[in-house]
């Protein structure tokens, strides 16, 4: 006894087809080469009279793999030679066959997502064993029914649609299902990541000094050629700040007498933090990239969220630190500078009146300059950190080097197995290895 409930997949529909000895309804997203061979075959005895056939004719339909374009273009030519009307149905996506008096309702299977099933205990579609009128009136099956009194393919395929639709296939092909599938499951479970924290080396930070304080005023190639800058923070004293101390919600925690609990922080902690992220997190693939798992995605992005707030706590912090070591910084360049700008004063400083022999009215002109040329200093930027996540490549997952980097990683082995098992980077619906 046949089932109720089966699998509908290309071979069953072929063989359905050449076994109908009276009609065929054929209503579907697309249609295969294989299928549309099929009903080819049965023209000469069936004739269009007997003969439905709905689609949708949208390109994304092809791409997605729930038919190909030559078996598209077979059955528009087998339609015009033999007068039959090829009918439409935009965005149809259920499948219909009747074939005398088998009716076949299915799922049909985008190929661009999986293989699709071959065993009956993976169902995809349910056999009713009987005439289904219902469903062929719907279609406008019988010759003399208009195509206004049907409920699906009211249009036909006219020719410019059909043509513009083989253009855009043309220009944008689909990829090979097979290929696409394997590049898809193995993406699923492994990606690269860039991961890059920025503006936060306080220590990098310089500023150009004017060559006309620096006593160099009258030499005027000595001046083309100098290049001063000036480390603006000291490399040997990283400025460190107290921070809100959060919880993983990122709630600031408090101690027993309610007040804000805060940890110290500075350039050499949010190293630390990138590290750890790196560490807990990501492979670096030697002379590739560096990946991630994404069942660690979750876990990884509540992380990032966290650094984040970390440095963001930290520049607020920062603000009056900066402000602090930038005073000082003018300070000691005011004094260190003095005697240069004394001896050989900058041409506008002598504008007006000759200020040199008034120390004070010189040291605050200097005081003026250098705060004009560090003031951009105080708006140091907000440290972030720059993600960017990027599939691996079919070509890439099967490239022998790529491989050989894999296991020179720090990747478990029964991790790299999982990944490149062909059962588990391109599985068949209800394969069994």
């Amino acid at each position: 006894m046949s089932q109720t409930f089966t699998v509908v997949n290309d071979d069953v529909l072929v063989d359905a087809i050449r076994k109908t000895r009276t009609k065929i309804v054929y209503v579907a997203p697309g249609i295969s080469n294989a299928v549309a061979q099929a009903l080819e075959e049965r023209f000469p005895d069936l004739g269009s009279r007997k003969i439905t056939i709905i689609v949708d004719i949208d390109a994304e339909v092809y791409r997605l793999g729930y038919g190909d374009i030559e078996g598209l273009d077979r059955i528009k030519q087998l339609c015009d030679k033999h007068s039959l009307k090829f009918m439409m149905q935009p965005g149809v996506r259920i499948g219909v066959l009747i074939t005398d008096d088998k009716t076949l309702v299915y799922t049909p299977t985008p190929l661009l997502i999986e293989a699709g099933s071959k065993i009956p205990e993976k169902p995809n579609a349910i056999a009713i064993q009987a005439a289904a009128n219902v469903i062929e009136n719907a279609c406008a099956c019988d010759p003399d029914t208009l195509p206004n009194d049907a409920e699906i393919g009211k249009e036909v395929v006219c020719s410019k649609e059909f043509e513009a639709v083989k253009k855009d296939l043309e220009d944008a092909p689909p990829k090979p299902f097979n290929i696409a599938r394997i590049e898809r499951t193995f993406n699923s479970k492994i990606q690269y990541v860039e991961l890059k924290v920025i503006n936060y080396r306080l220590t990098k930070k310089i500023v150009s000094i004017p060559t006309d304080l620096l006593g160099l005023q009258n030499d005027r190639e000595i001046q083309d050629r100098w290049r001063n800058t000036f480390r603006m923070f000291d490399g040997s004293s990283k400025i460190q700040v107290n921070i809100p101390y959060r919880d993983k919600n990122g709630m600031v925690k408090r101690d027993k007498k309610g007040e804000k609990e805060t940890i110290p922080y500075d350039e050499s902690a949010i190293e630390r933090d990138r590290k750890n992220l790196k560490g807990n997190f990501l492979f670096e693939v030697p002379e590739y990239d560096i990946v991630i798992f994404r069942s660690r995605r979750n876990a990884f992005d509540q992380e990032v969220k966290a650094f984040q707030k970390r440095l963001e706590d930290y520049q607020k912090a920062l603000v009056k630190e900066i402000e602090k070591s930038i005073e000082e910084t003018i300070r000691n360049l005011v004094s260190t500078l003095f005697p240069l700008v004394k001896k050989n004063p900058p041409l506008h400083y002598l504008k007006a009146d000759d200020i040199t022999d008034d120390h004070r009215q010189l040291e605050q002109a200097l005081e003026e300059d250098l705060r004009k040329h560090i003031k951009r200093m105080k708006k140091i930027a907000t440290p972030e950190i720059k993600l960017k996540f990027k599939d691996i490549s079919y070509e890439t997952i099967h490239d022998p080097n790529f491989r050989m980097a894999l296991e020179k990683s720090k990747i478990p082995q029964d991790a790299l197995s999982e990944l490149f098992s062909e059962h588990y980077v391109a599985p068949e619906k209800g394969s069994s290895s």
